[in-house]
């Protein structure tokens, strides 16, 4: 019918009778696709968009598809051709309606996690309204809801070149709403672009401003924050999680309340940026205050008003407290491991990766085997990629590689990977966690022996060639995560490679003594081997070493006894090095022994190496040459299946 509409029946008749056109069961189409092609591109590209726009006009008033809520892929494919029409042929009120169908056509296909559709629809929607000088005037929720979603659409591409024009999206919208509301989207788009671009102070002023906007306040300074006010934070928290049960937190009411929940959102942005697995120290130690205070406060109005997906960041927040020991609050795993449970029920049925991020690495490594969580984190990537959380998507990818290190993945195998990982990473502009990821892989090369420079990781962020060249920029510019995140891993390489005063320079830069994330756990392990080591080495400076592994062995000590197959070989392997420290050499070789089968049981082989090779240096003192001889052998093997 359509088609008659535009072609005169003798027309086709014609056609069909020329071979140009088939007619079975009363559908038309082309004898070739060449004929098709060539009888387009005999038209100009004047008489081709004329014709698409017909086309899709018509079809727009035989389908009826400007009163459907819901588009099929054959709408699509109708505004697909009005979109290649002519939009200044039409009148106002006809393009504010095909703006209306893109927008449509862009909330479709971002719904299926197609960005870059939905990015080139809500262009388009824009692009009909363009015309029209007064359109936040006159088209106010079209020009709101095309650009907020062009803005979404352009961050969850993660492609480049889109993310440099996100503000061309952003800034009209700012400019233009006329309530606090209509610029949440926006608000939380902007806050999560620096952060992933690792502004968090830029990207923490704006959460502080729209609180402001809202009505819900924070202290302006941290130090207003005083000890009195988190323990009754705390406390009136822990008071209202300790009623809720899986099934009141599956019946409880959602929330209602639309300024409630933009505060329980941009608060739990917030608490995000604070349980960010790489934070910089400075950032952590000006706002870690804050911590308790928006769990407290997120826990308090979703009790309140009606609970949320954003409700399980008030306990994952409340749960990553509890692992750290702040202040006079002791460390409670078991405790966070039950609110880290309780949160997955609120987000029960829901896609909400950063929640399942925050599980795995602030609460669920301390106490489940570290091995079983590999393939987690992996799946993790792929959801995240496909839901357009990509910069968790990056970082899943780069705590497993960091994973694989700590738990003895063959590092020929972790070389190749991490390779891929970077050439990812590059391709999605995630610069500052490719710096971290080039780390590690520094290291890798370096316990392999190879001088390998990857100088293109460093030139696409910074004026740097090399991790040297780097790191001199990072002290000088008082980037102080670049510092720690090469301090450390320089740290790593240092300590297995046995260059025990080296590895002490470095642990001094990037000790994080209150923290108890899992990086810092192996700081605290490989910090208290090495200072004994020294210890033992060096008689003048006996005592500083050992107030040094005293430290370490205090911060490991508080989740030892909590996952005996991550910890008990680590935590048996620093008892052995402090009694042989100090002269206890019975107990010294009993811990040895009972640190080298754990890493064996628990598969930790490179640390089982390290269990050999310390107990054959431990052996030598004694004069026992042959038990050292066979334990060498023993770390060797070890060291070779790490590779």
């Amino acid at each position: 019918g359509v088609l008659l509409k535009l072609v005169s029946a003798a027309t086709l008749d014609q056609a069909v009778a020329m071979r140009i056109i088939n007619l079975v069961n009363g559908e038309y189409s082309f004898a070739h696709d060449k004929i098709q092609e060539g009888s387009y591109n005999m038209m100009t590209e004047e008489e081709q968009s004329e014709r698409h726009g017909t086309i899709g006009m018509a079809l727009v008033s035989a389908t009826g598809i400007l009163n459907r809520n819901r588009l099929s892929s054959d709408d699509l494919v109708v505004i697909g051709q009005i979109n290649r029409g002519r939009s200044q042929e039409y009148s106002a009120d006809v393009r504010a309606n095909i703006a209306a169908l893109n927008l449509k056509a862009s909330k479709t296909t971002i719904d299926h996690y197609d960005f870059l559709s939905a990015m080139a629809y809500a262009q388009e929607g824009l692009r009909f309204l363009e015309p029209d000088e007064d359109g936040w005037v006159n088209n106010y929720e079209l020009c709101l809801g095309l650009n907020e979603i062009a803005a979404i659409s352009c961050f969850g591409s993660a492609v480049p070149s889109n993310l440099e024009k996100m503000n061309a999206f952003l800034n009209p919208v700012f400019e233009n709403a006329i309530c606090v509301g209509d610029k949440m989207k926006c608000n939380f788009v902007s806050t999560r672009s620096l952060a992933s671009a690792g502004k968090l102070d830029q990207a923490t002023a704006i959460c502080f401003k729209v609180l402001r906007e809202l009505d819900e306040a924070l202290p302006e300074n941290a130090d207003c924050i005083t000890e009195e006010m988190i323990r009754g934070d705390i406390s009136s928290a822990q008071a209202i999680v300790r009623g809720l049960t899986e099934e009141s937190l599956m019946n409880a009411p959602h929330i209602t309340n639309r300024r409630i929940l933009w505060a329980i959102e941009i608060m739990a942005t917030f608490a995000m940026f604070l349980t960010y697995p790489m934070l910089s120290p400075i950032y952590l130690k000006r706002y870690i205050k804050y911590l308790p205070l928006l769990s407290s406060r997120i826990i308090t109005m979703s009790n309140q008003y009606g609970y949320c997906p954003a409700s399980s960041y008030g306990l994952m927040s409340l749960a990553f407290f509890l692992t750290q020991g702040i202040g006079e609050f002791p460390v409670d795993i078991d405790g966070a491991i039950e609110l880290s449970r309780m949160s997955m029920v609120i987000a029960q049925g829901l896609v909400l990766p950063r929640i399942e991020l925050g599980s795995i690495t602030n609460v669920r490594l301390l106490k489940e085997p570290l091995q079983a969580l590999l393939p987690e984190l992996r799946g993790l990537e792929k959801r995240s990629l496909l839901g357009g959380e990509v910069d968790v998507a990056c970082l899943s990818r780069f705590l497993y590689h960091r994973l694989c290190f700590f738990t003895g993945t063959p590092v020929t195998q972790m070389y190749q990977e991490i390779q891929s990982s970077m050439a990812m990473m590059i391709q999605l502009q995630q610069v500052n966690l490719n710096i971290t990821l080039a780390a590690l892989y520094q290291t890798i090369s370096r316990l392999l022996g190879i001088d390998n420079c990857q100088g293109f990781v460093f030139e696409c962020a910074l004026p740097v060639k090399t991790e040297e060249e780097l790191f001199q920029y990072a002290v000088q510019a008082e980037r102080h995560a670049i510092v720690r995140v090469l301090s450390l891993t320089r740290f790593f390489a240092a300590f297995w490679l046995g260059q025990y005063d080296e590895a002490a320079q470095y642990a001094s830069k990037s000790f994080r003594p209150k923290t108890m994330q899992v990086s810092d756990l192996y700081h605290a392990f490989y910090y208290a081997i090495t200072a004994m080591i020294l210890a033992r080495r060096d008689a003048t400076e006996r005592q500083k070493w050992v107030d040094i592994a005293e430290i370490s062995i205090r911060t490991f000590g508080t989740v030892s006894d909590h996952s005996s197959w991550n910890w008990e070989n680590k935590r048996l392997l620093i008892e052995a090095e402090n009694h042989h420290l100090n002269g206890d050499l019975d107990d010294a070789k009993q811990k040895y022994l009972l640190s080298i089968g754990s890493a064996k049981k628990h598969k930790f082989v490179h640390e089982e190496g390290l269990g050999n090779e310390l107990f054959s240096n431990f052996l030598a003192i004694c004069g026992d040459v042959e038990g050292s001889r066979n334990h060498m052998v023993l770390a060797r093997d070890c060291y070779a299946q790490w590779g």
